[in-house]
Formats: structure tokens, C-alpha cells, sequence
């Protein structure tokens, strides 16, 4: 009898993992759910079961070629209810969602006119437990209402206790009237973790808007080792990299680029040539810096290049302009040969560098000549 009701539990489990119709996993932290397509993404919405579930993208996923490929809330726990200001009448995102280096591209809300709050990928994260980490997004454009919008991001509008590691937002455009709590990768972060992240684009407003940022719109958590490049114009409470921060929040070795401001008299103004310049960041943990195991920023020569976080830089061999091992990651090798004190070029061994630049790191760094 016991053998036939375990055998039941196991084709009742196997039933229910693909009455969702993920790829593959059955949710569980061990095992996520995995996403390969837009229609998996999108099938987690509002559920109130799919939200507490932990989850692993499996490929690219461009949402220009979804179905609906325009949205007027969230895409995961978005805010059901518009008539309440602020208030939040959806289910939060409890679970976990790993990226794994993966991009979703071209998302775009459009509630014009409608008045929509916590837009964004995730509406509400929520939760010491939750956490989403390793996401791309890529080319993301949203339009809050005519008038009175709040919590906007490109990744999530509202982060509540939760964690927000190694993700990036990009081409985000953020625009309409009357916003609060605006950012490029979170809209406000409450208590919450945002870690190892960046942020590009524009983020604008018109009359009555407050609380932008390049990278969050208000912060009562903590933000470390993060950066923003993007514009960012409204009415008060503004900054290149969060606009408000109050209630004890922390910002721990973070920088923003846009020299146009705004400047709300915090942070240290460096000029360009200084923020190319690894000495200029006091107490930051570069690679090879011996400045602590973590190595969260990458700057492999000065006078080249801003700091990048070293995740960026998936490839060995790739030392600058992230994203590909070229004549640009050459000139570095170049520079340190033979050096005994490099930053970047000893590659091998690739798990104990042995110390100098020589042939066997060019060895290392040719396999992957080319490569994105």
C-alpha cells in the first residue's frame, strides 16, 4: 500500500511540473524551473503558486516577439489594482530567479493614461529568502501614466528585503508625469540588497516627479559595489546613482558617470583622468589589488577605462571593453609583458597564475581570441 501511494505523489508531482509548462525542474530551490522561451516567462505573472517558486533561465529571451510583446503592468507580480496610490494589491515575487547570465531584451510598458505603479520585470520582490541575481535586461522602455506613477525600474519597481545581485539594465528609458521612486535597474529599495549591478539610460520626467536615480529611486537598504551612466532629470531628490537615501541606508563603493549631474553634494567629484585611475578608489576591492578575496571591480591598466565589475568579464583574456577578447585585450597583454606585479594578464595556469606574463598566458589568452 505505501508503494502505491508513493508512486501516486510521484506522478501527481510530475503532473503538476508540467501543467505550468516550464522546460524542465519542478520549482523547488534544488531543482528550479527552467525558462527557454517568452511564454514561460510570461506564465508566471500573478500566480500566487508560481510566485514562491525559485526559477533558472535557460536561454535569450526577446520579448519584442512575445505575445502580447506590450504590457501595461509588471510581467511577474505586477500590481492588480491602479485606484489605490502607492499601495500594492498584487503578490510579491517570494522565490529566487536565477539569470545565469542570460538577457531579456526589449521589454516595454506602456500604461499611458492608465496610471500604473510598480512597473517594471518584477512588480514586488519581496522577502529575506528572495533573491534575483545574474539577469540581463537589455533595451527596455517604460511609460508610467499621465499623472502620478510610482515605483519604476527597469528590473523590478519595489525591493523589499530582498536580494538583487550581478544584474545589469540597459537602454532603459523611463519617462511620463507625475512619478516617485523612479531608477534604472530598481524603483525603490527597502531594506534590501542591490549588489555587484549597473545601469544605463535615461531616466526622465516631467512636472511634479521625484525620487530618480540612475540605478535605484530611493534606498533605505543597502547598495555596494554598483554603478550607473545614465541621464537623469525630474524635479527634486535626484542623483546619478540613487536619488534619495534615508532611514540609515548605505552606499558602499559606487560611482555614476554623468558628469551633467544631477549633483546632490554627496559622494567625492573626481575629473575624468581620476576616474580612470584605480588609485582613486581608496579601499576598493579590485582584481589582483590583494584589497580582499571578493576582487568586485576589474581595472586592468590606468588611463584606459573606467572601472568595470569583474563579472563583466566572462572570457579569460578579456581585460577592457567587456564583452570580447580583441586588439583591445591584446594592447593589455602587450603592455605587461613580462611584468612580475600585472593586474590582469597572468592567465596561467588558469586556476594558480604563476606569477609573470609570458607564453603561457598568451597560449591562454589566443583560445579565446575573438570570442563574445
Amino acid at each position: 500500500m505505501n508503494h502505491v501511494k508513493r508512486t501516486a505523489l510521484l506522478i501527481v508531482t510530475a503532473l503538476i511540473s508540467i501543467s505550468y509548462g516550464f522546460s524542465d525542474g519542478n520549482g523547488s530551490l534544488e531543482n528550479p524551473y527552467q525558462i527557454a522561451t517568452a511564454a514561460e516567462l510570461l506564465s508566471i505573472g500573478s500566480n500566487p503558486v508560481l510566485l514562491t517558486k525559485h526559477y533558472l533561465l535557460a536561454a535569450d529571451i526577446n520579448l519584442a516577439l512575445a505575445d502580447p510583446n506590450t504590457f501595461t503592468t509588471a510581467i511577474i507580480a505586477p500590481d492588480i489594482d491602479n485606484t489605490n496610490f502607492e499601495s500594492f494589491d498584487g503578490t510579491s515575487f517570494t522565490g529566487t530567479f536565477n539569470g545565469d547570465s542570460h538577457m531579456i531584451s526589449n521589454l516595454t510598458i506602456d500604461t499611458a493614461g492608465a496610471g500604473n505603479d510598480y512597473l517594471g520585470l518584477f512588480g514586488r520582490i519581496e522577502g529575506p529568502s528572495a533573491e534575483v541575481k545574474g539577469l540581463y535586461l537589455e533595451n527596455a522602455h517604460i511609460t508610467g501614466g499621465d499623472f502620478f506613477s510610482c515605483f519604476l525600474g527597469g528590473l523590478c519597481g519595489l525591493n523589499d528585503n530582498s536580494t538583487i545581485s550581478q544584474c545589469h539594465a540597459t537602454g532603459i528609458e523611463i519617462g511620463g508625469i507625475g512619478f516617485h521612486y523612479v531608477g534604472g535597474l530598481c524603483g525603490l529599495n527597502i531594506n534590501g540588497r542591490i549588489s555587484n549591478c549597473y545601469s544605463t539610460g535615461s531616466i526622465t520626467s516631467g512636472d511634479n516627479s521625484d525620487c530618480f536615480g540612475g540605478l535605484c529611486g530611493g534606498n533605505s537598504g543597502s547598495i555596494d559595489n554598483c554603478y550607473s551612466t545614465g541621464s537623469v532629470t525630474g524635479r527634486f531628490s535626484l542623483g546619478g546613482l540613487c536619488g534619495e537615501n534615508n532611514y540609515g541606508g548605505s552606499i558602499i563603493a559606487c560611482y555614476f558617470l554623468d558628469t551633467a549631474g544631477p549633483d546632490n553634494g554627496l559622494g567625492t567629484p573626481l575629473t575624468d583622468s581620476q576616474m580612470k585611475q584605480q588609485d582613486s578608489f581608496v579601499g576598493w576591492d579590485f582584481v589582483g589589488d590583494g584589497n580582499g578575496a571578493d576582487d568586485h571591480w576589474q581595472m586592468c591598466i590606468d588611463g584606459l577605462d573606467y572601472p568595470r565589475l569583474a563579472w563583466q568579464f566572462i572570457r579569460p583574456g578579456d581585460f577592457i571593453n567587456p564583452g570580447r577578447v580583441d586588439n583591445y585585450d591584446l594592447y593589455i597583454l602587450a603592455n605587461d609583458w613580462l611584468s612580475e606585479s600585472s593586474r590582469c594578464g597572468d592567465l596561467a595556469p588558469p586556476v594558480s597564475p604563476d606569477g609573470i606574463v609570458n607564453l603561457l598566458d598568451y597560449v591562454e589568452f589566443s583560445r579565446h581570441w575573438l570570442t563574445e
